[in-house]
């Protein structure tokens, strides 16, 4: 006895046009099967229907290698999966199989809508660390791009790949995409001026970074008067205790510029410093004090700005020997 085998057309499980929402970076899934499994069709092809009828596959090149079929494994599965989503993905899907059956679907995606379109204005210190805010309103959501740009520096890219700024971004986007703001460290002065944050090539905000730097609270010659033996402050310090320069130098003017500090011989173990606790305080503590001490010291820092002051070491020496006998000298 001879059996016959007819082999059952697929069916489409749907033929109603369906609603799909997906983010932009993400992926989604466009369903098309049989409603039988055990049946295949003998041809598939999905279009872009509003898009000229283009063929959703990896071989056309707005989609290579974002498109994944399930078919294979599967042969009544017949379902498209489409990654890293943008806008311009937006539009009317359809399947068709053997060139005459097929379903519809309309796909939105949803893209990145910036925060903040105002500029805003932001206050720092020379080296503290700054938050440049930037972030899609809807965390679902991410660009396909971001870039972070000093417009008042000719559009230089901010980034660890620019040299002045290498080592001192931190973005958030890896671990949460909608964040798109930039952090940025070891603030200078130099990086004052407004920032700009771009998504997609198109859409932007800006910023303003104001960094105060230090002032110098005087810029007249102060005659100091100190005597033998004993310590003398010189004074220098930034008006608004808030700041700090990005250097300070003290020198001794009248001694070829020598620099005071405890690294040089005739200054060691003599200077103490009070910036590294208060920093807008420049002022340096010179103690054990001799007459090659006499002369004009400045206090310069990073902007260029200095104050000098003329210290006079002058009086009477007095030596005391057992608490009866003393010598009095005059300088």
């Amino acid at each position: 006895m001879r059996m016959l085998y007819v082999s059952a057309d697929c069916t489409l499980s749907n033929s109603q046009e369906n609603q799909i929402a997906g983010y932009s970076g993400g992926s989604v899934l466009l369903p098309c099967s049989c409603t039988d499994p055990q049946t295949r069709p003998v041809s598939i092809k999905w279009e872009r229907v509003d898009s000229n009828g283009t063929e959703v596959s990896n071989r056309t090149r707005r989609y290579a290698g974002r498109i994944h079929m399930f078919n294979e494994e599967h042969p009544a599965n017949l379902s498209l999966l489409l990654s890293n989503l943008t806008e311009q993905d937006n539009g009317l899907y359809r399947c068709t199989i053997n060139n005459k059956t097929s379903i519809s679907m309309r796909l939105n995606v949803k893209g990145c809508t910036l925060s903040n379109s105002q500029e805003n204005q932001i206050v720092r210190y020379p080296g503290e660390s700054v938050l440049l805010p930037c972030s899609c309103t809807d965390p679902q959501t991410r660009p396909v791009s971001i870039k972070w740009e000093h417009v008042d520096s000719d559009g230089t890219e901010v980034s660890n790949i620019t040299e002045r700024y290498a080592g001192r971004i931190h973005m958030f986007n890896e671990k949460h995409p909608a964040n798109l703001s930039l952090l940025l460290f070891n603030l200078t002065k130099q990086d004052n001026g407004t920032y700009r944050c771009t998504i997609n090539n198109e859409k932007s905000i800006s910023m303003k970074l104001n960094v105060k730097d230090c002032t110098l609270s005087s810029s007249q010659e102060t005659p100091i008067v100190g005597q033998p033996g004993e310590s003398v402050l010189l004074s220098c310090s930034c008006t608004d205790p808030q700041t700090r320069p990005f250097s300070i130098k003290w020198e001794h003017v009248d001694s070829n510029r020598t620099e005071v500090s405890n690294k040089i011989g005739r200054y060691a173990g003599r200077i103490h410093m009070f910036n590294k606790k208060h920093p807008a305080n420049l002022s340096q503590l010179l103690s054990n004090l001799n007459e090659t001490d006499n002369g004009t010291y400045r206090c310069s820092i990073s902007n260029a700005q200095f104050i000098s002051m003329n210290l006079n070491v002058t009086g009477k020496l007095t030596y005391t020997i057992k608490g009866e006998l003393w010598c009095e000298m005059d300088l």
